[in-house]
């Protein structure tokens, strides 16, 4: 399944379907197998006065102290033992849910489980809110959903802080690759304006992003004529030289190896399923 790095979604357009919360106690069950039996959610579980040992299929072993959270994505196996509860209200606040990306599909924030320190950030008040609303006895999706919205986006956020410092002095590039449309400069050209070295801006530029900048750059502008050809009445040739491509041939290129089609082809089909909604 395709992965979403956790501090990508910082400023990715993303949704997210809760599909349910749970509050376990330590008098109700403590011990979880699902070798055999793949997740078929994402989970992030918070732990509230207690401890947690997961054990992967592999064999590994993962100690997780109290006040963290784990995520453990689709598809995960494992065997989880929660102990060391403090007290009759130590407890562990799960949410399951699925995450979209803008084309609807579905994306993990990793390929395995991972423990986050959440000393930093205050999570407990969110859990527990979003566990009242869970638990409730007329559920309010939209509070749970922007709840949800809120723990995902303070994740990132640190994350992406890290992540900024890191590549701090290639900023000018990244935000120039993430915010400008036009996209008129060349990479050797954007990696000058960091003071850098154009192999050294591609190496921390793909550490950062997980992918080329001339493959992000294309993604980027492949999203935006996707839009283009659907809602307004820009010729092919006009939305090529928009979007910074050197020709039309190149556009229709890059078009058709990522989505299969061409751009003629794209906006065909939704004029098509415009006229049919018509009947």
């Amino acid at each position: 399944m395709k992965k979403i790095e956790i501090a990508q979604i910082y400023d990715y357009d993303f949704s997210v379907n809760v599909i349910n919360v749970l509050k376990y106690l330590p008098t109700r069950i403590d011990y979880f197998n699902c070798i055999g039996n793949p997740k078929t959610c994402n989970i992030l579980i918070y732990l509230s006065g207690c401890k947690a040992k997961y054990t992967l299929k592999n064999g590994e072993q993962i100690n997780v102290p109290d006040g963290s959270m784990i995520y453990t994505p689709v598809n995960s196996e494992y065997i989880v033992e929660f102990y060391d509860f403090e007290n009759d209200n130590s407890c562990t606040l799960g949410i399951n849910f699925l995450l979209y990306d803008k084309e609807n599909q579905p994306f993990v924030l990793n390929n395995s489980i991972e423990v986050f320190n959440a000393d930093n950030i205050n999570y407990s008040s969110l859990f527990e809110s979003i566990t009242k609303y869970g638990e409730a006895n007329i559920i309010c999706h939209s509070k749970i959903k922007s709840i949800m919205y809120e723990i995902l986006f303070r994740i990132s956020e640190y994350f992406h802080k890290d992540n900024f410092d890191k590549y701090r002095n290639i900023s000018k590039g990244i935000i120039y690759l993430e915010q400008n449309e036009e996209q008129r400069l060349k990479i050797n050209e954007i990696a000058k304006l960091c003071n850098v070295s154009e192999v050294y801006f591609r190496k921390l530029f793909k550490e950062y992003s997980g992918i080329s900048p001339t493959e992000y750059r294309n993604n980027n502008k492949i999203c935006k004529a996707k839009s283009y050809l659907k809602n307004n009445d820009l010729s092919i040739c006009e939305i090529s030289d928009l979007l910074g491509f050197i020709d039309v041939s190149y556009f229709i290129k890059v078009f058709k190896e990522r989505t299969g089609i061409t751009p003629k082809e794209y906006r065909k089909s939704f004029e098509n399923k415009s006229r049919d909604s018509l009947f």
